[in-house]
């Protein structure tokens, strides 16, 4: 199982948790990478583009990804939906989740240790679900939870099956 974009392995422990095995992630950011691999130092951990992944062809049996296309453009989701198509074996399974809406937002990390501007992008489950469509995948659900709490946005939900 793969956690594309594991940051800092949040989702890798809750997986380790369940049983789930072997398990492998990418992320693209060397620190979040450093802190997941303290955190699982005998899980294989590889800086990598969600648009050209290190895996071999047809050699996963599943992708969990994360909130981990909130900078990516719906261009940039078609061209992971593909790679992720690639590496997925026939009928591997795929989830996703992400913030829900359409356009982009921007957040003023005051809140953060240090003032930085973060920016991402909101996706349909519909319209993402459409992208993996056309890219190989038989899309099983789609989901949409409303923002609760101090949440901003919505959140989508699409399961798919590689065909």
């Amino acid at each position: 199982m793969l956690d594309a974009g594991c940051g800092t392995g949040r989702m890798l422990t809750h997986l380790a948790e369940r049983g789930v095995a072997p398990l492998t992630g990418v992320d693209l950011s060397p620190g979040m990478l450093a802190h997941a691999r303290r955190g699982h130092p005998g899980t294989p951990l590889a800086a990598a583009d969600l648009r050209a992944l290190p895996h071999a062809t047809a050699s996963l049996r599943g992708v969990l990804c994360w909130y981990a296309i909130i900078h990516s453009t719906p261009a940039e989701v078609a061209t992971i939906a593909g790679e992720l198509a690639r590496v997925l074996v026939t009928d591997g399974v795929l989830l996703l989740g992400f913030q829900a809406g359409r356009g982009e937002r921007v957040v003023d990390g005051t809140a953060y240790r240090q003032q930085t501007t973060l920016h991402g992008v909101l996706h349909e489950p519909d319209e993402v679900a459409g992208l993996l469509a056309e890219r190989g995948f038989a899309v099983l659900a789609t989901a949409r939870r409303a923002a609760v709490g101090g949440e901003r946005h919505d959140h989508g939900f699409v399961l798919a099956r590689r065909r």
